[in-house]
């Protein structure tokens, strides 16, 4: 099954998840105890969610991976 994930250009850092609480949203990073947010590879459900999280592709890029 294929997922989004989503890239930072200038770290290379998987996102794991976004701060709500805070404006302009943050983008949290997966780490060791925090696994990537996995978004379905929907075309028509990614630019939503990209725009209610707050990433843009200047800063951000969208990586297919495949989970068998």
């Amino acid at each position: 099954m294929d997922y989004y994930v989503i890239k930072s250009k200038r770290t290379g850092r998987l996102v794991s998840g976004t701060d709500f609480n805070t404006y302009p949203r943050r983008q949290r990073f997966a780490n060791e105890t925090r696994p990537p947010l996995l978004l379905p590879a929907d075309p028509l459900l990614i630019e939503p969610e990209l725009r209610r999280r707050g990433i843009t592709y200047r800063d951000y890029k969208i990586v297919t991976v495949r989970i068998p």
